[in-house]
């Protein structure tokens, strides 16, 4: 499951995960997914961003606002040679999802109780070990 982004985003990518069709678990790396995207139910088609590998099996494509300009689910669609099939289902908000995110210099007290109890939701859950950070996909997801 991907994670909300800003309407007419230009500074989070669109990251997804690509794995080995062989075994279904491995990252694939040194591949070129052709990728595709839906916005808000509309046709797929390709994305404006560039897209490049990162590591591991996973790949991202760059921030382009041509690519979330309109509000809803944005649905990715990847392939690669000798992978699975990926799908990601991100969505686009009309406000910055990241501006809730505390940093050391601006911790927001509201921020922080949300984020503990998104934390503590994902340990009853089993989602997560209690000593694993969140990432702030996983803060937006919760």
């Amino acid at each position: 499951m991907g994670y909300a982004v800003a309407k007419s985003n230009s500074t989070n990518p669109l990251r997804f995960l690509m794995v080995l069709a062989s075994d279904h678990i491995t990252g694939a790396t040194g591949k070129s997914p052709v990728v595709t995207i839906s916005k808000n139910g509309g046709a797929f088609a390709a994305p404006a961003g560039a897209i490049s590998e990162l590591s591991g099996g996973w790949y991202a494509v760059a921030p382009s606002t041509a690519d979330a300009n309109t509000l809803g689910p944005l649905i990715l669609h990847a392939t690669a040679t000798a992978c699975d099939p990926s799908d990601e289902q991100f969505v686009v908000v009309d406000y910055n999802p990241t501006a809730f995110i505390p940093t050391a210099t601006n911790p927001g007290q509201n921020a922080l109780e949300a984020q503990e109890i998104i934390n503590d939701a994902f340990m009853w859950i089993g989602a997560k070990d209690p000593l694993q950070p969140m990432a702030p996909q996983d803060m937006q997801y919760g």
